[in-house]
């Protein structure tokens, strides 16, 4: 650089000597021609700084003050232009930062879609502040935020008056870098007039294809952006990947024959997965599909066809997906063809019951005599009323403009008691079913309905063998564990046929008949299960240990379970 204005200082001497002294000589000395272009050239090198990198391109800044100079600008009302960030590029942002009286009252970055504010499709991925904090989209996390002061992170209010000190007439350096894995991280790094170096970092999903914006927003502060440029990422580009299947599911089964403007793809999710095994659900929009003729009845086929890569430039092949739709004639009547396995409900103090599914078939009939099944979540069900008798559960079909519905009986039976809490939030011994004494050679039996959380084994009614003092034999699990001075937890004492699969899930709406029997110097406890899947099960505990036949007494706790006691 210091050659470089020796040459133009003697350019120019060479310039004005030769001026000066052409009345005086018979010759001249003549400039470069390039001169101005020269020296436009050092002035620009000069401008943009010696640290701007070799593939920069600068941006003309306008304006470069951001906000009212005497700090009076309310919150987003004064903002920079847009600074649009293509993917594998990074934005960078000098500017000196005039800070007003609060933490907040300082630079503000926001980063967006790639829409003007307001305008459609707009969306902010996230808004940060100098003072370490932000908002954003589902994607914002306050946790990948860090800030500090030459290493200090924030500890207290005085840390907080010195940062209001030192940011103020800061000079600031902001980077916005998109990296092309569809991240953007953020770092900022100001210089305080006593050399103090305040840093505040912060990353972000964003698109891995579509440019994003970012804006400098004031609020009771003000910037002067000196210099901002667009140079290559710091991260690495990751390789692009072909699709390689396209998968279509929850697509509708049926629609009635002629029906205008047809939704034939209903809530359908397309997802496509790429040759690097990477998955993305792709919108209706992005594909492209051959509609069915629903003009006549019968199986159609709907083909969906997939054409872009993971970054969404054109794939070198198409993948396709495709699912089957009925088009049905005109529906006349809903059937039930098979009632559910479960028509008996209790309840005590719920205050809502679920209507149990198991078993039951639906069926469409439709003109012409075709019949299609119709599954649960095609329909509504209504509420059941919580009142003792018999009552109608009504379903409703409604494929097109006409709605048909069918009628199932339960039995609605109310307890005597209820044990444990209705939400199913009853922790673990703190509601007993009252303790019964069991005389010697006697037994006791106990029927319930169990509504459970389902989250684990144990989440029904546990039984307790114990003394009148709460002194306990045992306690024994309806999922074939137990334990106690009574009981040894062996294979010879206990026995049981679960279907190990289904056990956890089948806690709810079980029917749960418990009997324990008091054989003097031993006691059983046996469980006997319907599930509301209509299948039967058992568990058995033999051999528990009675020190005093007189006494011995039977109670019942659930955990993350209601009973409704019979």
């Amino acid at each position: 650089m210091h050659a470089k204005k020796l040459l133009i200082g003697a350019l120019c001497l060479s310039f004005f000597a030769a001026y000066s002294c052409r009345t005086l000589e018979p010759y001249t000395i003549d400039a470069p021609e390039d001169l101005a272009q020269k020296i436009a050239e050092y002035e620009a090198e000069k401008e943009a700084g010696s640290d701007t990198p070799d593939d920069a391109v600068v941006i003309e800044v306008s304006p470069a003050v951001v906000g009212a100079e005497d700090n009076s600008s309310g919150w987003w009302t004064e903002f920079s232009q847009y600074f649009t960030i293509p993917v594998a590029k990074k934005l960078t942002v000098e500017f000196t930062n005039y800070g007003g009286a609060s933490n907040w009252n300082n630079w503000v970055l926001a980063c967006t879609t790639a829409a003007e504010r307001g305008g459609a499709g707009y969306a902010e991925y996230f808004v940060i502040r100098s003072d370490n904090y932000g908002w954003g989209d589902g994607n914002y996390n306050a946790s990948r935020m860090s800030m500090d002061i030459d290493g200090q992170a924030p500890v207290d209010d005085p840390w907080w008056a010195t940062f209001r000190e030192k940011i103020n007439n800061a000079s600031v350096v902001a980077t916005i870098d998109h990296a092309s894995a569809g991240t953007a991280y953020v770092s900022v790094v100001a210089t305080a007039l006593d050399g103090s170096i305040i840093t505040e970092t912060y990353n972000h999903p964003v698109s891995f294809t579509d440019d994003v914006n970012c804006f400098f927003v004031a609020d009771g502060a003000h910037i002067k952006i000196e210099k901002a440029y667009i140079s290559s990422s710091a991260y690495p580009i990751l390789p692009d990947s072909e699709p390689a299947a396209l998968s279509i599911t929850g697509a509708p089964t049926s629609i009635p024959c002629g029906t205008e403007d047809p939704d034939f793809w209903g809530n359908a999710k397309a997802t496509v997965t790429f040759e690097d095994g990477s998955t993305l659900d792709v919108a209706k929009d992005n594909l492209v599909i051959t509609e069915p003729d629903l003009s006549t009845p019968g199986t159609k086929t709907v083909i969906a066809i997939y054409n872009l890569t993971k970054k969404g430039v054109k794939a070198q092949k198409p993948v396709a997906g495709y699912y089957t739709i009925e088009a049905a004639a005109e529906i006349q009547s809903l059937e039930i063809v098979t009632a559910p396995s479960a028509d008996t409900y209790y309840f005590f103090d719920n205050t809502y019951l679920s209507f149990r599914p198991y078993g039951i078939e639906l069926q469409a009939n439709y003109d012409g005599g075709l019949s299609l099944p119709v599954s649960l979540d095609q329909v509504t069900i209504s509420d059941i009323k919580l009142v003792a008798g018999t009552q109608n559960v009504t379903f409703t079909y409604k494929p097109g403009s006409k709605a048909v519905t069918a009628t199932t009986p339960i039995k609605l039976v109310k307890g005597s008691s209820a044990i444990g809490l209705a939400d199913l939030s009853t922790p673990w011994l703190a509601h007993f079913y009252p303790d019964v004494k069991i005389p010697e050679g006697g037994s006791i039996s106990v029927e319930m309905d169990v509504y459970s959380k389902c989250e684990a084994n144990w989440h029904s009614a546990s039984t307790i063998l114990r003394k009148a003092d709460k002194t306990a034999y045992c306690t024994v699990r309806l999922d074939n564990f137990g334990w106690g001075d009574g009981f040894v937890n062996k294979d010879a004492n206990k026995e049981s046929d679960w279907n190990w699969d289904l056990f956890a899930a089948m806690q709810n709406n079980a029917h749960l008949k418990i009997t324990a029997s008091n054989n003097g110097s031993t006691a059983e406890v046996r469980y006997d299960v319907l599930w509301e899947n209509g299948e039967i099960h058992h568990q058995v505990y033999k051999n528990i240990a009675i020190s005093n036949p007189d006494d011995v007494y039977f109670t019942l706790v659930p955990e993350a379970a209601y009973l409704v006691i019979k």
